[in-house]
């Protein structure tokens, strides 16, 4: 064994030396290549592919990326940063649009934002092509001068929809019964479990929701393609985007071209000779080489709210925090929050740092992406200004706990029968294969109801609300930005192109640098490969289990199916 494993290092270390001899040559590569092809483009038309969609998280170039000579796309806030950047910058002809956009509707409409002032600032055009325009992309594309689509292209506009799951049949057909303990009767969640359809309340919300979104989309296109409200709902109601000609008899774009077509007719507009379409990752690469020292911390958070792992991790938020507010390097932190909720215990932690930010005399300012709901608003709910925009989604103000119990599943199912034999009618964690005693379900209802007490509590406290109000607006609600402003969960209808000048002259800031966090690790497969040799390292030392007795095994699997029980506040989104 020890010869494997051996062997296994040494094959390891030679993997490791052939990789940084490319990369080092790699490197000199596009060094030379940085050099010559990125000041080339003297006159250039921007293109943004939104396929690629954008991260509201960095990408840090990774060694295998920089030898291919593959550029990492941007995050969201580069992206506009870039548009203004280019703006001013005299080799930026124009901008071009093309790709099916995936985005969000926040980020839609950021994005629109920031492509309207580039057109206004600069005098310059902007264009926008598609073999197929999602309804996001057709906002983005409201914005160009001229709108073009393959022949056989088509322009989806259809409002919006969600569909709901619910499990609760096939749960029953196995036997498998949910444990769920909630605190707000908004909190649908749950109901995939326990319902064969949405409740009342359920139906209630998520109508609002995508009614409410629909009302903006309305307003968004009769604003920025001059046609009343009457003529898009005719367009959505009918489908009138589905082909490409019937977009154009109703002037939805201006011409039918394929791809090569409609860039031989931009390049003859600006008499370029050849292909001088420069995506915008390599823009980036040259732009963001020239940086100046940051006065400003930009935290990120997407995705789940966990306390370790991928996600909002609260113990590395923990430790960024601490640096933040340690270093005397930023005067003021903007927390860029994007999620649907998680762990309650995370959460709590993370509204503590920032507590502790605001005690050092560093303002924080939440801005709201697509959705702050639930774990992710409780996170922000104490900051000094919460902005989000009319379409984001809000609230969620509730707290739910749900596990399975599957002892009539193997009793039923398997043929598994269990008994349990206690000093106490309480457990440490929940037991899936015994039922639970009287004692423990009160115990579970008790720890849901104290967790929504203290959200409530802190959501009057921090918005600065009456405690009655408070727990009227809860109820595990969500809220779209219009109608969470209105309740005075939200401040202002800010976006990120509007923080800068915010801060300025809020906080009489002369400049405002923005340094994001959290750091991005080096994810390089030098440092895979050499975490991977760690492991085989240390399996080595892992003493050898020779034998076990069968009732030892078994203890070992259940022991292992055995999970600590989780508050989770969580929201939801919608596309």
């Amino acid at each position: 064994m020890k010869k494997f494993f051996k062997k296994v290092i040494y094959i390891l270390g030679i993997l490791m030396i052939i990789l940084i001899v490319l990369g080092i040559a790699g490197l000199i590569y596009l060094g030379s290549k940085m050099n010559s092809d990125a000041v080339k483009c003297q006159d250039c038309i921007l293109s943004i592919n939104l396929a690629t969609g954008f991260n509201e998280k960095s990408v840090k170039p990774d060694f295998l990326s920089q030898t291919l000579g593959v550029e990492p796309k941007a995050s969201f806030k580069e992206a506009l940063d870039l548009i203004h950047h280019a703006t001013n910058d005299e080799r930026i002809e124009a901008l071009h649009i093309s790709g099916s956009s995936s985005l969000s509707m926040n980020q839609t409409i950021t994005l629109s934002n920031a492509i309207k002032n580039f057109k206004s600032e600069s005098n310059k055009d902007v264009f926008a092509y598609g073999d197929y325009f999602t309804q996001s992309g057709y906002m983005l594309a409201s914005q160009a001068d001229s709108i073009f689509i393959h022949p056989l292209g088509s322009l989806n506009l259809t409002g919006y929809r969600v569909i709901l799951s619910h499990f609760k049949e096939a749960l029953d057909k196995w036997d498998i019964k949910m444990a769920i303990y909630k605190a707000g009767k908004y909190k649908g969640y749950t109901e995939a479990f326990t319902n064969s359809e949405p409740s009342p309340e359920n139906k209630e919300q998520y109508m609002e929701l995508i009614e409410g979104m629909h009302g903006l989309l309305i307003d968004f296109l009769s604003t920025n393609k001059g046609r009343d409200a009457s003529f898009w709902e005719k367009v959505i109601a009918n489908d009138l985007g589905a082909r490409a000609q019937s977009s154009l008899n109703e002037k939805l774009v201006d011409a039918i071209l394929h791809e090569a077509d409609y860039k031989e007719r931009i390049r003859s507009k600006y008499n370029f000779k050849k292909s001088d379409f420069l995506p915008l990752s390599q823009y980036r690469t040259e732009v963001t080489s020239k940086s100046k020292k940051a006065n400003v911390a930009y935290v990120v958070m997407e995705g789940p709210v966990v306390y370790q792992g991928e996600g909002i991790s609260s113990e590395n938020l923990k430790k960024e925090f601490k640096h933040i507010r340690e270093s005397g390097e930023y005067e003021a932190v903007v927390i860029r929050m994007n999620s649907g909720g998680g762990s309650a215990f995370a959460s709590e932690e993370i509204w503590n740092e920032i507590e502790k930010t605001k005690a050092k005399g560093i303002p924080v300012i939440a801005s709201v992406g697509n959705v702050a709901a639930s774990g992710g608003y409780y996170i922000i709910m104490n900051s000094d200004k919460i902005f989000a925009q009319k379409n984001s989604i809000l609230g969620s103000i509730g707290v739910f706990m749900l596990f399975p119990q599957l002892d009539e599943t193997m009793k039923k199912h398997v043929g598994i029968n269990y008994t349990k034999y206690s000093t106490s009618p309480y457990n440490p964690s929940p037991e899936l294969f015994v039922p639970l005693t009287p004692e423990m379900e009160v115990k579970y209802q008790n720890e849901t109801d104290f967790i929504y007490k203290t959200f409530v509590e802190k959501v009057a406290s921090g918005r600065d609300l009456p405690l009655e109000k408070a727990y009227e607006i809860a109820e595990g609600r969500v809220y779209i930005g219009s109608k969470a402003k209105e309740l005075g969960l939200v401040d202002e209808y800010k976006s990120l192109l509007d923080i800068k000048n915010y801060l300025k002259e809020t906080y009489d800031l002369d400049q405002v640098v923005m340094e994001e966090f959290p750091k991005q690790t080096d994810v390089s497969p030098i440092n895979q490969l050499s975490n991977i040799k760690q492991q085989v390292i240390k399996q080595q030392q892992i003493p050898k289990v020779v034998s076990s007795s069968i009732n030892e095994a078994s203890m070992m699997i259940e022991n292992s199916l055995k999970f600590e029980p989780r508050m989770e506040l969580l929201g939801f989104s919608i596309n």
